[in-house]
């Protein structure tokens, strides 16, 4: 059963009073699909409405309930204007309330009606062009909150802790999983790591990234923490990017996104500097007229393959597919060899 932060089921009622509608304007509404987990409970709604506001608002909305872990709602409530003033596109929020309340009967802190991003004619970022808009709009992104102290210094008190760096033996055990579970697939992926020695690889890496600290070389802002392919919608009609999902916002470096992000899409590796031009480019032509800037691209640039790096000790990203596990692994290997003869 959907609850309000007060532990009371949802009812049309409460969505008039979230929509700042008149009593009995909306008629009916059901739960079209529902996704839960520990942190959040996300509904999709179908409204019908009465005849004032039938052609006024949308007949699909988003309703997600959310622990104090999920800072989506800090997000919208801080942020949402400052981005669509930069000229980033976002979910519509219609409602936004949060507190702290842990009652019997809801244990949410946050809800947010919003919306239906999905219901229009959209796509995911599937092609080369998708990926260098969605670079583009991240820029935009980073730049509206990159190095303000004010705003980061107070999202730096919601910071949730960041999980260590998993051991070197953590992480070959999770790719020796994964070579496991892809030995099941017909493309016969298992010969395929095993013979481009992936154990040797992999704990070359960790010993990489455990001996570079590109942090303290990249301003920070506030990042989006899980931009994955599956968090990026792009509109068909107006090409607009929108970035959904902010539930893991965060205070740190952008090379975290950029890296998460491409990260997702092992089959364009091979334009990764391509598409990493067009991040740079974009926050630099923003920045000609500030004081904000990417210290050089040359730098940036290596700290975005650190990144990766770092993404690659988990590699959850990888769906078995052939192409997408030859795309990592020839990416893991020009990294380190980028990095010198002594890596």
């Amino acid at each position: 059963v959907a609850r309000t932060l007060e532990g009371q089921p949802l009812s049309r009622q409460w969505l008039e009073m979230a929509l700042g509608l008149s009593s009995n304007e909306v008629e009916a509404f059901s739960v079209m699909s529902c996704q839960r987990s520990d942190e959040t409970s996300i509904l999709r709604l179908l409204l019908r409405y009465g005849m004032l506001t039938k052609d006024v608002l949308p007949n699909t909305l988003i309703f997600k309930s959310a622990s104090k872990e999920c800072k989506e709602s800090l997000f919208f409530s801080t942020c949402a204007s400052r981005f669509g003033e930069g000229g980033l596109r976002l979910p519509h929020i219609y409602f936004n309330d949060s507190r702290e309340l842990d009652t019997p009967m809801s244990k949410a802190a946050s809800v947010l009606l919003m919306e239906d991003v999905m219901a229009k004619p959209c796509r995911s970022a599937t092609s080369l062009e998708d990926l260098k808009l969605s670079m583009a709009a991240m820029a935009r992104m980073h730049f509206t909150t990159f190095e303000d102290d004010d705003l980061l210094e107070m999202w730096e008190r919601t910071n949730l802790p960041t999980s260590p760096n998993p051991s070197k033996s953590e992480v070959l055990e999770s790719w020796q999983e994964m070579i496991k579970t892809a030995a099941e697939t017909p493309e016969g992926a298992e010969i395929f790591l095993v013979e481009a020695g992936i154990p040797d690889l992999i704990s070359r890496l960790v010993d990489v990234v455990r001996t570079t600290s590109p942090k303290a070389k990249v301003g920070r802002c506030l990042i989006h923490g899980n931009l994955g392919r599956d968090n990026i919608i792009i509109d068909v009609n107006s090409f607009e990017v929108i970035p959904i999902n902010f539930s893991y916002a965060r205070v740190d470096v952008p090379t975290f996104d950029i890296a998460y992000f491409l990260s997702s899409s092992p089959k364009f590796f091979a334009s990764f500097d391509e598409l990493l031009d067009v991040y740079s480019q974009t926050f630099t032509n923003l920045a000609n007229d500030s004081k904000k800037s990417l210290k050089t691209v040359a730098s940036f640039n290596q700290n975005v393959k650190i990144f990766c790096l770092e993404q690659a000790l988990r590699p959850r990203f990888l769906n078995f597919d052939l192409e997408d596990m030859k795309g990592w692994v020839n990416f893991l290997k020009l990294v380190l060899a980028e990095m010198g003869p002594d890596v």
